[in-house]
């Protein structure tokens, strides 16, 4: 069986891969960028264990990345967190919606 790749207290996790999506290379390099600049700390997945609604998104035609919050025992009773790896999401969900069109136009430009 497959091992979870990341870690509590690990930080932010960015997602190239779950089982519903294969997210933007781009704009989780643009996400994974921008967290090294703000000094968020973060951690890198690929897993078909985890799943998330990006998908459908993706399916649509949306450029897709996901940021997660690293957990164990999720969709049981009693899930474990870390206070960090949620401040750390929350800080680096902030700073892409601030810097989103730098992002965007990053990645466009990289397009052309």
């Amino acid at each position: 069986s497959e091992r979870p790749s990341v870690k509590l207290s690990g930080g932010a996790v960015i997602e190239y891969m779950d089982r519903t999506c294969i997210g933007d290379v781009r704009l989780a390099a643009q996400i994974g960028r921008l967290a090294e600049e703000k000094g968020i700390k973060t951690q890198r997945s690929a897993s078909s264990l985890s799943s998330s609604i990006a998908g459908a998104a993706a399916a649509a035609g949306t450029v897709t990345a996901c940021i997660g919050i690293p957990c164990r025992y999720s969709h049981t009773p009693v899930s474990i967190m870390n206070k960090n790896d949620i401040n750390a999401v929350s800080a680096l969900c902030a700073a892409v919606v601030k810097e989103s069109d730098v992002i965007t136009d990053e990645i466009t430009q990289k397009a052309d």
